[in-house]
């Protein structure tokens, strides 16, 4: 025990290191003002709604929450110190500072190797999905396998609902890892207790269901194409011999992961393989994408490369003793890292004062604020993403929007209302929406409406 609080004191003072001058900063500093600020906004919402998948976003649609990721784990390990200081990017920087803690601590408890740790957690395969939180808390993916390999059923079976709502991938790894394991030792209790794990998920897992039903949801084959790994053929050929390599479960494991980040069909340097329009070379991807419920959900196959990284680096943590090794790669990562790229969003006193004004009137009226962004003209997103995040004082249900998928009706309306509004038909339409407030620029004039409140920016109007 002593060990391990001796190996965690060592991973906290690397992680505030490595990210300096983050510590200095949790409630101003984030990696990115878009997906960082929906991941901060979905980890807000849970810590303030428990459990409830109708959010203030896209109103007046149903379980938006599963529009993306729900990272209940991250929301429950970071709501105490969100509470305490009352400052919401404390939910993001928390989980992104317990990541680079978690993950390692995890994995030396699978390996007994602080460095391989090290070196999977600082790589850049793996620090490469900073901008997807959910991607970087690997730590319950690790401590799941854990409780596989050592035999402790019950605790792997309560780590698989852990791991998937963290991210749905994590699912799927984990179904990977388990019927591996279970063909490699002819036993097929893994599977019993994955199934028992699944039956935990599965209330988190029916809103996006529902999701899917409702707006007939399905990633297109080609964006799976399109955001596949590209992987010369040499790189085959440097895979080959762990077929033959024993242990076998984490070279099988990192052979199959590799297959899949490589997509539907197989990808050479930066060009699809194609006799005319179809794939010379098509790949297993194709037939979990059709087959597997929830797998055409999936957008990014090159992501299955982190378990193929995580494979690979326990598998060496067995067959290679040589500490000065792993010192020497640990170095190389730390050394070649690009440095943090640290964007600023205000403080929670810095709010806008239109923003303070909503937490303090009209409790609950559903709001829409011009002009809308959407995921059409990427570089006004941030705007809708920093509405969310100011979002966070007042809750107000917002028919603006942000998240990994937006309802094709909405998107036709967006358009139509940017170029209708403010005539009396859209605001009308609005009103039918039972929308009550309504957010203009200063220099806008709402005629159909009641200017109720003016600011250095912005105009609230009322519709009557």
């Amino acid at each position: 025990m002593k060990k391990i609080i001796l190996i965690s004191i060592l991973l906290i003072l690397l992680a505030l290191i490595f990210t300096w001058p983050l510590v200095l900063n949790l409630n101003t500093l984030i990696l990115d003002k878009q997906d960082g600020l929906l991941i901060t906004w979905i980890l807000n919402w849970n810590i303030s709604h428990p459990f409830d998948y109708n959010t203030n976003i896209f109103y007046p649609f149903k379980n938006t929450l599963a529009f993306s990721e729900v990272m209940f784990p991250l929301a429950f390990l970071t709501a105490i110190p969100v509470k305490i200081f009352q400052e919401p990017l404390l939910a993001y920087n928390l989980s992104f500072l317990l990541a680079l803690v978690l993950t390692p601590l995890s994995m030396y408890l699978l390996l007994k190797n602080v460095l391989i740790a090290l070196i999977f957690t600082y790589s850049p395969i793996f620090l490469g999905y900073t901008a997807h939180l959910q991607l970087l808390n690997f730590w319950p993916v690790i401590l799941a396998i854990y409780f596989l390999i050592n035999k402790k059923f019950w605790l792997f079976a309560i780590f698989v609902p852990i791991a998937a709502t963290t991210s749905v991938l994590f699912t799927y790894f984990l179904l990977l890892v388990t019927i591996t394991q279970s063909i490699l030792t002819k036993n097929l209790k893994s599977i019993l207790y994955f199934g028992v794990g699944g039956v935990l998920f599965l209330p988190f897992l029916l809103p996006y269901f529902s999701v899917s039903r409702e707006f007939h949801y399905v990633r297109p084959l080609t964006d799976a194409i399109h955001n596949s790994l590209y992987i010369p053929i040499l790189f085959f050929i440097l895979l080959v011999p762990l077929i033959f390599a024993k242990p076998r479960l984490f070279p099988v494991i990192a052979i199959s992961s590799f297959i899949l980040a490589l997509g539907p069909a197989l990808h050479l340097v930066k060009d699809t393989v194609h006799i005319g329009p179809i794939p010379a070379i098509p790949l297993p991807y194709t037939i979990f994408y059709y087959l597997l419920p929830g797998f055409s959900g999936l957008r990014t196959p090159s992501r299955w490369i982190i378990l193929a990284f995580f494979a690979l680096c326990v598998f060496f943590s067995i067959k290679i003793k040589r500490p000065l090794f792993y010192v020497f790669i640990l170095l190389i990562f730390i050394v070649t890292r690009t440095p943090f790229k640290y964007q600023e969003v205000p403080k929670l006193r810095e709010f806008p004062p239109e923003q303070v004004w909503l937490k303090n009137n009209f409790a609950g009226a559903p709001t829409i604020q011009f002009p809308i962004y959407g995921w059409w003209n990427e570089p006004g997103v941030t705007e809708e993403t920093l509405r969310m995040y100011y979002s966070t004082i007042h809750w107000h249900p917002m028919y603006n929007g942000y998240s990994g998928f937006s309802p094709k009706d909405w998107e036709e309306k967006v358009i139509w209302l940017q170029k209708e509004f403010p005539s009396p038909q859209a605001v009308e339409y609005l009103k039918g929406l039972k929308i009550k407030l309504i957010l203009v620029p200063k220099n806008w004039e709402v005629p159909s409406a009641k200017k109720i409140v003016e600011f250095p920016d912005i105009m609230i109007y009322e519709i009557l």
